[in-house]
C-alpha cells in the first residue's frame, strides 16, 4: 500500500493558518507525515506572495531543502 500524503493543494494561504505555504512549513509537515508512514508527498510550489509558482528556481529549492 502506498500512502500518499497531499500537503496543501492548490489553496492559497487564506484558506486556513496551518496550510503549509513557506518551505519551512512544507518540510515540517512533510517530516510528519513521513514519520507517520506516508512514502510520497504531494505538493504545490508557492513563491513568497503565497501564489502557486512553477518557477524553476522554487521548484529545485523545494525539492533540494525535501529531500
Amino acid at each position: 500500500m502506498i500512502v500518499q500524503a497531499c500537503l496543501n493543494g492548490t489553496r492559497l494561504a487564506a484558506f486556513h493558518l496551518r496550510l503549509p505555504i513557506a518551505l519551512e512549513d512544507l518540510v515540517r509537515d512533510a517530516t510528519q507525515y513521513v514519520l507517520a508512514g506516508a512514502s510520497e508527498i504531494h505538493l504545490h510550489v508557492h513563491d513568497q506572495a503565497g501564489n502557486k509558482s512553477l518557477q524553476p528556481q522554487l521548484l529545485n529549492e523545494t525539492v533540494h531543502v525535501l529531500r
